[in-house]
Parts: C-alpha cells; structure tokens; sequence
C-alpha cells in the first residue's frame, strides 16, 4: 500500500464491511494517502456519516469535522470498537492466472477506513488491520471487481495451509485455483472443479449489535453463534481425513462448542 509502496500484513474477516488499517502514531506514511470530505463520492459509497468524529485524544492524520467516517469492526473482539475515517491510497496486489504467480497490478485511490491502534492488539502478530470480504462497496472483492471490470467477479476462494510450515492462499475473481498435490507439477488439479455449492442467501437482518461511545471505553456484543458451530463442526469432519492435528483453541479465536 502506499507511496512509497509498504507491505501490510491484515487479519481477514470473511463477512467484514470494511478494509480497515491503524493509521496512527507514524506507522502510516504515504505520499498518495488523501482523506475524505463529507459529500464526496467515497464517503457517499462507504455509506458514512459526518457528526464530528474526533474525539478528545484521538490525533490521527487529518482529522476533523470535515472528514466521513464509518463503525469499524474487530469482530474477533465480539464487534466495533472505534470510527475510522474513509481514505484513499493505492494498493498493488500480485496476479495469478491460476497456476503461477503474475505481475502485481494496482489500483488508485482505493477506499478504506483510516483507524487507530487500539484492535490491532487483539489481532495477529503483525496484523496492521482487517479485510472485509463482505458485501458492501467497499470490501475487497467488490472494490477488484468496480476496478478490474465486471467480468472480475466478486468471487474469492480461500486455502488453509495444513500445517504452520506452509503459507495459505486466498484467490479473488474466477478460477482456475490450480494446486500441485505433493508438490507434483505433473499432477496439476483445478481445484474449483471439486467445489460443492449451495445457494447464498443474505441475511437481511442485522442480528448482532454494535455499540459505539465517545468515552475512553467501547462495549460490544454480538451473536453469530450458531452458524460458526456448525462450520466448525463440518471443518472438523471433514479435516479429519487428512489426519491433521487439532490443537487447543488459541485466543481470540477460542470457540466452544456445545
């Protein structure tokens, strides 16, 4: 991201509305990073709002009353924890044509939600954000696809590495996703070809909640439960005959199921 181009590294949230990334204290500095006023095309696509978001403290880049911002959420922490103000800067992300990796591309003036350092605690080492594979405009997929064209689909697929020895993959836009099993080049397989597919269907409903205070604290719940039992149930059965080991739950992402 940036001018100068920086590697970022961001923890991924498969529903997530948002691309968000700290911004605070120098550990952002770009020469094509711009902020948003209120009424411009990127606030109105981000859906955000202008009601006086710099609260006492906060003394991240540019801002002021003039400046959209939108309700981040760290949903590894149960929901939004902060406001972060829509920006733009370029990103340039690496190609694929399925089997071997392309040249990077880039995109200008991509949107997302300048924050400060308050969640990326609670993410991965490293994590200096989070990317939204939602919906909305402004998450990743929808964002590659308004700027590749529409025949770059809002698709993406994700591989899981198996152990912490390997990297895993996430592939956006169509397939192929072309895996070598073993490592064997002679035994290249498209893996989309083995996809099960059911219909989507989009929860219209918001059923968690989300509260945002303009204190020194924020409180958040949420309630997604009983749909992430049932994957973790189904990722267990199926996981076990690769005979992969299961360790104990590692926080934040510790999951009881009953």
């Amino acid at each position: 991201m940036g001018t100068p181009l920086a590697k970022k590294n961001f923890a991924v949230d498969l529903g997530g509305q948002h691309f968000w990334m700290d911004c605070d204290d120098g550990q952002y500095v770009s020469t094509s990073f711009k902020q948003s006023l209120c009424g411009s095309a990127p606030c109105s696509v981000a859906k955000a709002t202008c009601d006086g978001a710099c609260f006492p403290g906060y003394n991240r880049p540019g801002c002021n009353k003039e400046k959209c911002h939108v309700n981040i959420d760290n949903t590894l922490i149960g929901g939004g924890f902060d406001v972060g103000f829509i920006s733009l800067d370029k990103i340039s992300i690496q190609s694929t044509e399925g089997s071997k990796y392309g040249p990077y591309v880039g995109i200008s003036d991509f949107i997302f939600a300048c924050a400060n350092d308050r969640g990326v605690g609670n993410l991965a080492r490293g994590a200096n954000g989070m990317v939204g594979l939602g919906s909305n405009q402004i998450a990743l997929p929808t964002q590659l696809s308004s700027a590749f064209g529409r025949s770059f689909r809002r698709n993406f697929a994700i591989c899981l590495p198996s152990t912490s020895k390997s990297n895993g993959v996430i592939f956006f836009g169509d397939s192929p996703y072309v895996f070598y099993p073993g490592y064997n080049t002679s035994k290249a397989i498209d893996v989309s070809s083995r996809f099960q597919h059911t219909k989507l269907y989009i929860n219209t409903a918001f059923t968690g909640s989300s509260v945002v205070t303009r204190g020194p604290h924020r409180r958040t719940t949420s309630s997604r439960s009983h749909l992430l039992w049932a994957l973790v149930k189904a990722f267990d059965k199926e996981i076990a005959v690769w005979n992969v080991s299961k360790v104990a739950p590692v926080a934040p992402l510790q999951i009881a199921i009953p």
